[in-house]
């Protein structure tokens, strides 16, 4: 089992932390990696220089690409007196265009194989999009005084005593506590199958609720999708169907358009269909486990996606569709999708996916912006703002057509204030805010579909599929399913 496909190592900077095996696994990796990328292995703290990488102190820029040329895999540092490397005087910043991958070690556990955290540490460099927290099993059942690095500060983290026995539980639930990692990798879990560690993992374990592994038919990849509406739905539904587990997360008080085609209606009813998915409200952990078990989509009504801080995503897709950031960082997850204009690719987010309508629609952008917002819908039918129903007043909206109804020039479908709403077109009702919405003046409130198929309004869009297939190629471009070997029989023929 390749290390890169089970962690979900992605090109960039990856720190790694914890205690019970982390130079172990930097090497590993790094002898991977090298096999068909360029390798950086650095420290932010101390290290000794290894023996069988070439080793640069102070390197210039053309000396460590030079030697990348020639190796695959260089490790540059800044030599102490003691002989140890720490961190390279050169910034990361002008590190990662030299190399696909950094892998850097940033905190040290005195080769114990438990730790708790000071508050100087761990030393991870703010360009680092992953970090692996490395866990020793061997500490399982022995004394906290006996297994740990800082044996008081981890008691005292937990609220026990320093002869407390380490269970798997209690590591994790420090782990969750102090939160620095993105993935857990559980090592030296061949000797503990007594102690349950590890069992049937080949020395790989995932403690309770930190970390996953990334491989198709034996693990969970978690993609978090923030906004429920009808865009992030259809992307969300495509994944489903991919057989990736997917959360989402709105507002509370949803306030989508084409009802019938959002998950975000599980907030309101509890439960919803789209197509042939169900989405079901969750509220805590889980819930959210319950949900997956059976292949239901958990949506949250959590508008910040602050369920993030305890999902822990590989992945994390905006699709509030707001024009604007409101708040993604690209450091929520080690891959970050984002949903039309308002986010820059490499500054916002990973990659971003044109949602503008026309020969672009669905594309992976993974450098610069989106087409801007023109705040004019796209053409349907040959109409395009004309489409689209706006409030006539602030106040309390009232529904007063369902979606699916044939409505015609003229006709009211809805008010506020007495004030009505009045289509500008002919067509189908495909998208209209429940009844008793607060809206303000000009807000979208429905839209109407003139090629008037009613069995359009209950399957995603033409424009939300587009979209699905930009954020599944994302994944897959980024993490990949497959260890890309090929298993053909070479002796096959016409």
């Amino acid at each position: 089992m390749q290390l890169r496909r089970m962690l979900g190592i992605q090109p960039g900077l990856t720190a790694i932390i914890g205690g019970g095996g982390k130079t172990t696994l930097l090497y590993a990796l790094a002898r991977e990696l090298s096999q068909t990328a360029r390798v950086i292995v650095c420290t932010t703290t101390h290290i000794l220089p290894p023996e069988h990488l070439p080793c640069l102190t102070d390197g210039t820029e053309t000396e460590i690409r030079r030697t990348l040329k020639k190796t695959k895999c260089v490790c540059v540092g800044t030599r102490t007196q003691e002989g140890k490397f720490t961190a390279p005087e050169l910034a990361f910043e002008k590190l990662l265009p030299m190399a696909d991958y950094i892998l850097a070690e940033a905190d040290g556990s005195k080769h114990l194989p438990l730790k708790a955290h000071a508050a100087h540490e761990p030393v991870i460099p703010p360009e680092a999009n992953q970090t692996i927290l490395v866990l020793g099993a061997s500490g399982f059942g022995k004394p906290i005084a006996a297994a740990a690095h800082r044996p008081a500060l981890y008691a005292e983290k937990l609220g026990v005593t320093q002869d407390t026995i380490v269970t798997p539980e209690l590591a994790a639930r420090l782990i969750n506590l102090e939160g620095f990692h993105t993935r857990v990798l559980v090592n030296q879990a061949q000797t503990q199958r007594g102690a349950g560690a590890g069992a049937g993992t080949g020395g790989v374990s995932a403690l309770p609720g930190c970390g996953r592994r990334t491989i198709k038919g034996e693990c969970d990849m978690l993609v978090l999708i923030r906004g429920a509406g009808d865009l992030a739905s259809g992307a969300a539904l495509r994944l489903h169907r991919a057989n990736f587990p997917v959360v989402m997360t709105d507002l509370p008080q949803p306030t989508a358009i084409r009802r019938t085609v959002c998950f975000s209606q599980a907030i309101r009813f509890g439960k919803t269909t789209v197509e042939d998915a169900v989405g079901v409200c969750c509220k805590t952990a889980r819930e959210v486990k319950a949900a997956l078990s059976v292949g239901e989509i958990p949506v949250l009504p959590d508008e910040t996606a602050s369920c993030r801080t305890w999902l822990h995503p590989e992945v994390l897709v905006d699709g509030i569709l707001a024009k604007r950031n409101l708040g993604t960082k690209i450091t929520d997850a080690p891959l970050v999708i984002a949903l039309g204009p308002g986010f820059c690719a490499g500054r916002d987010c990973h990659a971003v996916i044109e949602t503008m309508r026309g020969h672009t629609l669905g594309r992976v952008i993974w450098d610069g912006e989106p087409i801007p917002n023109t705040n004019i819908p796209g053409l349907i039918g040959g109409f395009a703002g004309e489409r689209v129903l706006r409030a006539p007043d602030t106040g309390v909206f009232h529904q007063l057509r369902d979606i699916g109804a044939l409505v015609t020039v003229g006709e009211t479908v809805g008010e506020v204030n007495g004030l009505p709403m009045i289509c500008t077109i002919s067509g189908v009702l495909r998208g209209i805010l429940p009844d008793g919405t607060p809206v303000t003046k000009g807000m979208k409130s429905g839209d109407v579909d003139p090629r008037a198929k009613v069995e359009n309004c209950y399957t995603v869009s033409d424009k939300a599929s587009a979209i699905a297939g930009g954020v599944l190629e994302a994944i897959l471009h980024k993490m990949p399913l497959t260890d890309g070997s090929l298993h053909m029989d070479m002796e096959g023929t016409l």
